[in-house]
């Protein structure tokens, strides 16, 4: 290997570091957010809904 390989392992290895950083960060501001909270809340009752309903349509098919 020569000298430049080795200096570029590290150099990439902090960029991606501080990359992963970045994002957590993004998304932990988004992911506080009150449209992200009812965005939430909205996928999973309507997740719920449709889960009820299909078990009511299995129910009657039986």
């Amino acid at each position: 290997m020569s000298g430049k390989d080795a200096n570029a392992a590290p150099s990439l290895s902090e960029a991606m570091a501080e990359l992963e950083s970045k994002v957590d960060a993004i998304a932990t501001a988004v992911m506080g957010t009150e449209e992200f909270a009812k965005t939430a809340n909205f996928a999973s009752a309507l997740q719920l809904k449709m889960q009820q309903g299909m078990s009511g349509h299995m129910s009657r098919q039986l």
